[in-house]
C-alpha cells in the first residue's frame, strides 16, 4: 500500500512539474501581443472598428485564456464602447480537441472589468453605460444554461446590477432561441425578478415580471436631479405614491397579436392595465380598470403650488408612441374625493396618429 500511495504521489507531482515547465515555456516563448494585427482583422471581418491600444497577456488559473487590455469597439453605426480588461479563457477539457483541430476553439468564460457602452441610433434615445463589469462562464450556444453576472452606472451614476441563467441556441450565426431564467435586475430601490423566453428567431417573447414594492416619490426625485423639466409632485397625503409594486406577464408576436397584462398595486389599490397589440392592423388597445381610486390623496396639498397633471400622463403614452390606429378604455368602480364620490366612471378615446376622439364618458 505505501509503494502505491509513492507511485502515486511521485505521477501526480510528475504532472504537476510538467504543468509548470509548459505554462513557464509558453509564457516566456510566446508573446500575445503579436496576435494584436489578427484580432482586430478578424473584428474587421465581422464588421467591427477594433483596436488594442493596452497589452495582451496570458492566462492560466482557474482557465487558461487571455487578457486584453484598454480596447476599442465600434460597429461604425450606432453603437461604440471601449473596454478597461478583456479576459477570453476556455476549459481545459477543451485543450485536447484544439490541440487537434485548432478551428474547435471555443471561448467558455467571459470577464470585463470596467468598460463604456454607448448606443446612439438614428430617431432613438441615446444610451450609455458606464463602468461595466460582467462575467459569465461555461458558454453554450446548444441550449445549455450558463449564468451571468453584470454591473453598470446609468443616467448619472445610478447603479444598475443584472443577474441570470441564460439559455441561447444559434444556428447558422443566427439566434434560433434565448431563455433568461432566475432574471434579477436592481436599479436603486427597485428589483426585478422573472424570466423571459424568446423563439421562433426571436420574433416571439413571453416571460413574467415582477417587481417589489417601492416609493415612486423617490425614484422621481433623483430623476429630477438627472433630468430638470421632470417635476416632484406634492401630495395632500404624504404617503401617496410610496407604495408601488408592478406585475407584468406578456406575450410579444412581432407578426400577429400581443398581449401585456399589469396589475399595478398603486398605495394599496389595485389597477389593471391590459395592453393588446394587433401588428396586421397596427392598433394598440389599452383598457384600465380599478375598483376604487382614492383621488383626494394625489391632490396638491395645502398651500403648494404645484401641479400633480403631470400623474395622468402615462394615460397618453399610447397616443404619444405608437404610430398608428390607439385605444384608450378606462373603467374605475369609484374616484375618491374628499367630500364627494364619483362611481362608474367609463371613458373611451380613440387615436389615429395625431388625431384623438373621445367617443364616451360616462358617470354617477
Amino acid at each position: 500500500m505505501k509503494n502505491l500511495f509513492k507511485r502515486v504521489a511521485t505521477s501526480l507531482i510528475a504532472v504537476a512539474t510538467l504543468f509548470s515547465a509548459v505554462v513557464i515555456y509558453v509564457s516566456l516563448a510566446v508573446d500575445p501581443n503579436g496576435f494584436k494585427p489578427d484580432i482586430e482583422a478578424m473584428a474587421r471581418q465581422q464588421g467591427w472598428d477594433l483596436a488594442i491600444n493596452g497589452d495582451l497577456a496570458w492566462t492560466f488559473f482557474p482557465q487558461p485564456g487571455i487578457s486584453i487590455g484598454q480596447t476599442r469597439f465600434s460597429d461604425e453605426i450606432a453603437t461604440s464602447g471601449n473596454l478597461d480588461k478583456l479576459t477570453l479563457s476556455i476549459a481545459w477539457t477543451d485543450l485536447f480537441s484544439i490541440i487537434s483541430d485548432s478551428s474547435q476553439l471555443t471561448v467558455s468564460s467571459v470577464e470585463v472589468n470596467g468598460g463604456q457602452l454607448l448606443y446612439n441610433a438614428e430617431n432613438s434615445l441615446p444610451v450609455q453605460l458606464d463602468n461595466i463589469s460582467l462575467k459569465t462562464r461555461n458558454i453554450s450556444l446548444d441550449g445549455t444554461e450558463f449564468p451571468l453576472a453584470a454591473s453598470m452606472q446609468v443616467l448619472g451614476g445610478q447603479q444598475v446590477s443584472v443577474a441570470t441563467d441564460i439559455a441561447v441556441v444559434v444556428d447558422a450565426s443566427s439566434v434560433q432561441s434565448l431563455n433568461l431564467s432566475e432574471l434579477t435586475v436592481r436599479l436603486n430601490d427597485i428589483e426585478i425578478n422573472g424570466s423571459i423566453e424568446a423563439s421562433n428567431s426571436l420574433s416571439f417573447i413571453e416571460g413574467n415580471l415582477q417587481t417589489n414594492s417601492f416609493s415612486l416619490i423617490q425614484q422621481l426625485q433623483w430623476v429630477a436631479e438627472i433630468l430638470p423639466i421632470v417635476s416632484v409632485p406634492e401630495m395632500a397625503d404624504s404617503a401617496a405614491l410610496t407604495d408601488v409594486s408592478i406585475e407584468s406577464r406578456f406575450t410579444l408576436d412581432t407578426v400577429a397579436i400581443s398581449d401585456i397584462n399589469n396589475l399595478i398595486m398603486l398605495d394599496g389599490q389595485a389597477i389593471q392595465v391590459d395592453l393588446k397589440i394587433d401588428q396586421p392592423r397596427n392598433k394598440l388597445t389599452t383598457i384600465v380598470s380599478a375598483d376604487v381610486i382614492k383621488a383626494s390623496n394625489y391632490l396638491p396639498k395645502s398651500g403648494s403650488s404645484a401641479d400633480n397633471s403631470g400623474l395622468f400622463a402615462p394615460l397618453a403614452i399610447p397616443f404619444a408612441l405608437w404610430q398608428g390606429q390607439s385605444q384608450v378604455e378606462m373603467t374605475i368602480g369609484s374616484v375618491q374625493l374628499n367630500d364627494f364620490a364619483v362611481d362608474n366612471v367609463y371613458s373611451n378615446v380613440f387615436g389615429n396618429n395625431s388625431v384623438l376622439r373621445l367617443t364616451s364618458l360616462n358617470a354617477d
